[in-house]
């Protein structure tokens, strides 16, 4: 088992890739959850609202004809 430490001179790249690990699993995990947060958004607008409540739809229609 290897222990990493803080030395100021460490030859070792281990501690460089395994951040540069962390951070591109951040990068990407943050984009993923951004578009589903879009497609999620997009078929609330588009679809969920017509199959959710279809009476309110009319109704409102009535109220824009008014």
């Amino acid at each position: 088992m290897k222990v990493y430490t803080l030395e100021p001179h460490s030859t070792d790249a281990s501690p460089a890739i395994t951040l540069r690990q962390v951070v591109w699993s951040s990068v990407l995990g943050t984009a993923v959850e951004w578009y589903d947060f879009l497609i999620y958004t997009t078929g609330a607008v588009l679809f969920f609202n017509k199959l959710f409540f279809p009476s309110f739809m009319r109704r409102s229609s009535l109220l824009r004809s008014c």
